[in-house]
């Protein structure tokens, strides 16, 4: 049985193969391998079905040909190298990125054990704030992302960022974003309809997407989302948009990780300084949430991230890396004392209570 090849034409006149070989799926659309002007190449590809699911699909390929006007904001991006005409519904842009050592956020949430170290982890926080910079600089927003849109090199913690069409410099009620189902990576303002995305919500998608490198789970995650088999529009808007609660909140323990269901959130809970955690449990306050207030700014992510890095350290017996934290005397992994203990300004860690 022969190789399936669609065969389209971009608009600077080049000649494209799509073959079937997916290498990635993605919230809307696909990463498939591909011939451009006659050389090995990948492509994102929108069949038909991905075209009309969207409910949106023109409005992405005109925002995908002004991209192509432009400069991508910054390295980690998909950025379109060219575009093809739209055939019968569907479409697609060349891309530079090989996407085979990468895995999607959503992929490593599924996991336990994901990254080659935590000096992994820090650099992919490190990576997706310096991209949020760069989009701030440009004064760009998302309309849409899910986990399958991030994509994270696991031993050296690179990062693509796979939805471009859906980035924006401004939306009018009305446009592209109201055809849009609203993500559970956005404020509850905009699940809720009554906001359209801006800066403040990129800070919001950004604090989220941060949490989930760190933790593989989501903020508001816990027992209010575990008591529904199914997530459907209306479990969606009450978890993420009328009642959301974040799963560590200091006065509210309603909604706290579920034993044996929120697995990634209990081993990694307290991996981090206990700095890092009070700062995310005041970007998902309630009074944060409720009043859509300003989140934290990528410029303090980007700070936070680089002290983070600062306390990484090897145990020297056994050479299990770690975060430095205030009263650790003993490795967690052999138990030897630690000859240098790390002093800081401590409150009390998340817990089950």
């Amino acid at each position: 049985m022969g190789v399936e090849v669609i065969e389209l034409n971009s608009v600077k006149g080049k000649n494209l193969k799509i073959f079937d070989h997916m290498v990635a799926q993605l919230s809307f659309g696909s990463i498939r391998t591909a011939e451009y002007d006659g050389a090995p190449c990948f492509v994102k590809y929108f069949s038909s079905k991905d075209f009309a699911r969207s409910n949106c699909g023109m409005q992405l390929y005109e925002n995908l040909k002004a991209h192509l006007l432009a400069d991508s904001p910054d390295e980690s991006f998909l950025w379109p190298i060219d575009l093809s005409n739209v055939e019968k519904n569907s479409f697609c842009y060349v891309i530079n990125r090989d996407f085979s050592l990468y895995r999607s956020l959503a992929d490593m949430m599924e996991g336990t054990d994901n990254y080659k170290s935590c000096e992994t982890i820090v650099n992919a926080a490190l990576c997706l704030t310096k991209a949020f910079t760069m989009l701030k600089k440009k004064s760009h927003y998302f309309l849409y992302m899910t986990e399958d849109d991030l994509f994270i090199h696991p031993q050296s913690g690179r990062i693509i960022i796979a939805n471009v069409e859906f980035l924006k410099k401004e939306e009018e009620p009305g446009g592209l974003w109201e055809l849009l189902n609203v993500s559970r990576l956005f404020p509850p303002v905009c699940v809720r309809k009554e906001r359209l995305p801006n800066e403040r919500s990129n800070c919001y998608l950004l604090s989220v997407l941060l949490f989930e490198i760190l933790y593989l789970s989501h903020p508001l995650e816990g027992r209010c989302a575990a008591k529904y088999p199914f997530m459907g529009e209306k479990e969606n808007m009450e978890v993420y948009g009328s009642r959301p609660c974040f799963i560590y909140d200091h006065e509210d323990a309603s909604n706290r990780p579920v034993r044996g269901v929120h697995i990634n959130m209990y081993i990694r809970r307290n991996m981090y300084p206990l700095y890092i955690q009070e700062h995310f449990s005041r970007v998902f306050s309630k009074e944060a949430l409720s009043k859509n207030l300003a989140y934290t700014s990528v410029d303090k992510w980007y700070e936070l991230f680089r002290e983070l890095r600062d306390l990484l350290d090897f145990c020297p017996d056994c050479g299990r890396e770690y975060f430095r934290q205030s009263g650790q005397r003993v490795c967690r992994n052999c138990k030897k004392e630690l000859n240098d203990s790390f002093q800081k300004t401590t409150s009390l860690r998340w817990t089950d209570g």
